[in-house]
C-alpha cells in the first residue's frame, strides 16, 4: 500500500533586501543600545583605576631637615633647611615661618632679626596631580626651635666667658 504523499505548505519566499538607509538606521541603533548599556555597566559596576593612578603615587609625607626641635640659634645667624628627605611624588613645598614669612622651594635659608623662645618652622609638602587620586596628597612637618641673643665673649688671659645678653 502506498501512502500519498503529505501536502507540504509552500516556503514563503525571503523578504526582500532592505535599502541602506534601513541598514544603516538599524546599526546605529544597535551601537547606541550597546553604547548605552555599557555606560549603566560603567555607573553600576565599580571600575578599577588604573595603574598608574592606583599604585604610582604614594601617600606624602614632609620632613624638615637642617635643623632639629628645641635647637637654639642665635639671631641674625642663617640656618639652611631643605625638605628633600620628604616622600613622595612631583612635591611642591611651602615654609612658613613664625615671623610671619614664608618661603617655597626644597631649600630654604633664613636668619631671624628678633629672639623667640619658640619660633615656630612648618613645611607642608603636596603633590596636586596625587590630590585626584587619593586624599593624602598634602602633609605638614613641624619643629620649634628657640632664636635666642647673640652671645658676647669677653675674654682675658684667663678662660673665656660666654653672657648672653
Amino acid at each position: 500500500m502506498i501512502q500519498p504523499e503529505s501536502p507540504v505548505a509552500p516556503v514563503p519566499p525571503p523578504p526582500p533586501p532592505l535599502p541602506a538607509t534601513a541598514r544603516l538606521l538599524r546599526m546605529t541603533v544597535i551601537c547606541l543600545l550597546v553604547a548605552f548599556i555599557v555606560y549603566l555597566a560603567g555607573l553600576l559596576l565599580p571600575v578599577p583605576i588604573a595603574n598608574e593612578a592606583a599604585g604610582a603615587y604614594p601617600p606624602v609625607h614632609a620632613v624638615i631637615s637642617g635643623a632639629s626641635v628645641g635647637m637654639s640659634l642665635p639671631v641674625g645667624q642663617p640656618i639652611h633647611l631643605s625638605a628633600l628627605r620628604s616622600s613622595g611624588k612631583h612635591l611642591s613645598y611651602h615654609w612658613r615661618f613664625g615671623d610671619g614669612t614664608t618661603s617655597d622651594g626644597p631649600f630654604v635659608t633664613i636668619s631671624f632679626a628678633h629672639v623667640d623662645p619658640q619660633m615656630t618652622i612648618t613645611l607642608t609638602a603636596s603633590d596636586p596631580l596625587a590630590q585626584t587620586v587619593t586624599l593624602e596628597h598634602r602633609d605638614q612637618a613641624t619643629i620649634i626651635i628657640h632664636v635666642v641673643a647673640p652671645a658676647t665673649v669677653f675674654g682675658g688671659t684667663g678662660p673665656s666667658v660666654v653672657q648672653y645678653t
